[in-house]
């Protein structure tokens, strides 16, 4: 296979990626939560109006998506939006929509999913931004201090050196002078 296909599918992996427990239980609440939700709304669904019974679906998506998974983004919409569907639109207990309005407020219900969770994958990944930016501040400050102790040249070359690797996701680094 070609190399374009095998960046595509890491980016693929990257975006969708479910690591280790938190991962798992948030796609899985993505898929559980929706339904759940409807279902208990199903009693109020002739008293309220299907506006205010998607903005309770709103606030479920937005609490299974905060965490930042954008496959639980993704599915979360879906989800939200079928069981809206099946549970809250006529006539009732179909994948079948009659009214326009209901069309709409089934998309953005989507729609709200992936955004919030574009948002938050986003917010994730600049907080572990900035905990590198951290770690390099405290590589210069150890480097510093080496060089305002007065030491010689060798060993602040292999801090320095020992600081770059890691903070540069390099596999080795070396100083010619």
């Amino acid at each position: 296979m070609s190399g374009r296909f095998w960046r595509a599918k890491a980016a693929w992996r990257r975006v969708f990626a479910v690591p280790g427990r938190a991962g798992k239980a948030s796609a899985l609440l993505a898929v559980a939560a929706p339904p759940a939700a409807a279902a208990v709304l199903i009693p109020f669904r002739s008293d309220i109006t299907n506006t205010a019974l998607a903005l309770v679906m709103v606030a479920v998506v937005v609490v299974v998506v905060t965490p930042g998974r954008r496959l639980a983004a993704l599915v979360a919409g879906i989800s939200a939006g079928l069981w809206f569907d099946f549970f809250l639109t006529r006539p009732y207990e179909s994948f079948s929509i009659s009214r326009s309005a209901d069309i709409q407020t089934t998309v953005l219900l989507f729609a709200v999913a992936v955004g919030v969770g574009e948002l938050a994958a986003r917010d994730r990944r600049h907080r572990t931004g900035s905990t590198s930016g951290t770690d390099g501040l405290a590589a210069l400050q150890s480097v510093s201090e080496l060089v305002a102790e007065g030491a010689a040249a060798k060993p602040v070359i292999d801090a320095v050196r020992k600081a770059l690797v890691p903070l540069l996701h390099l596999e080795s680094c070396h100083f010619d002078p």
